[in-house]
């Protein structure tokens, strides 16, 4: 299979070389960055991708991106390191990414479109809305809710606002 990811900065980087596990192919767009295949408004011209993945980190633009690879017909696909620690009964939603380190504990739940950051916490039962960004060694504690599109910064815990 083959994967296109759109957005080649660190965090693309990063996505991607947590996708060389499970794709044989991966290729990068993006308007900025050198090595890429092309500009991120080419997504629609690319021919035998199965699977894209957007790797930007501003949630707007990451949830614009995705309604637009979904209509053209792409599957969206959901990124999640074999270094991180992710119970069978927890969910993780499309177009999601769980990078080396990260806890996601049994019950809990991601939205869409989120990234969960090297050493965050997850813990059980606790539900991430889509979109949002746990930061690295950040900490959603058990049945805590995150609301969409919300970030948690680098060693915090999420307290509920």
């Amino acid at each position: 299979m083959k994967l296109l990811i759109l957005g080649a900065g660190g965090h693309g980087k990063v996505c991607g070389e947590i996708a060389r596990k499970s794709y044989e192919e991966i290729a990068f767009l993006d308007d900025n960055a050198p090595g890429v295949i092309g500009r991120m408004e080419d997504y629609e011209k690319l021919k035998g991708y199965e699977s894209a993945f957007v790797a930007l980190g501003n949630p707007e633009l990451r949830e614009e991106w995705i309604e637009k690879l979904i209509a053209s017909g792409y599957q969206i696909a959901t990124i999640v390191s074999e270094k991180a620690v992710v119970s069978k009964l927890a969910t993780i939603g499309e177009g999601s990414v769980v990078m080396g380190g990260a806890v996601v504990q049994t019950g809990a739940e991601i939205g869409s479109g989120c990234i969960v950051s090297a050493g965050a916490v997850v813990d059980h039962d606790a539900k991430v809305g889509s979109f949002c960004h746990i930061n690295c060694n950040a900490v959603i504690p058990a049945m805590k809710i995150v609301a969409d599109k919300l970030k948690v910064n680098y060693g915090q815990i999420y307290v509920e606002e």
